[in-house]
């Protein structure tokens, strides 16, 4: 539910395509390993049946969250290259919208009040 929060914020009115993008993709994944978990549960030698598979699956885990802190932590070099994002920013202050993180920073503000 955060995600979809997030969307909501960040896409403005393109909300609803990212919305249903997000819902498509999670749908389509939760599809996908209905297919290959037993397969990768069953087929390896008994004695490492549980471990080898849940060690591999947490090792993508891993991987996959790293691009996750990377976004956090150069988010707003990123915005500040997108063109989308600048668009969205600025028809945001346009219609008198809530400051973003970035724009707190460069104004000096450093707590949320």
């Amino acid at each position: 539910m955060a995600t979809i929060d997030y969307m909501i914020a960040s896409y403005g009115p393109y909300s609803a395509s990212a919305t249903g993008g997000n819902g498509l993709a999670r749908d389509f994944l939760a599809g996908i390993a209905a297919i290959y978990s037993s397969p990768f549960y069953e087929n390896l030698p008994k004695p490492y049946s549980l471990e080898y598979p849940s060690t591999i699956l947490a090792c993508v885990a891993i991987l996959v969250t790293i691009p996750i802190y990377i976004f956090y932590w150069k988010g707003p070099a990123i915005r500040k290259r997108s063109k989308f994002a600048q668009t969205l920013a600025s028809d945001k202050r346009a219609e008198g919208g809530i400051a973003t993180v970035g724009e707190k920073a460069e104004a000096g503000h450093t707590e949320d009040a």
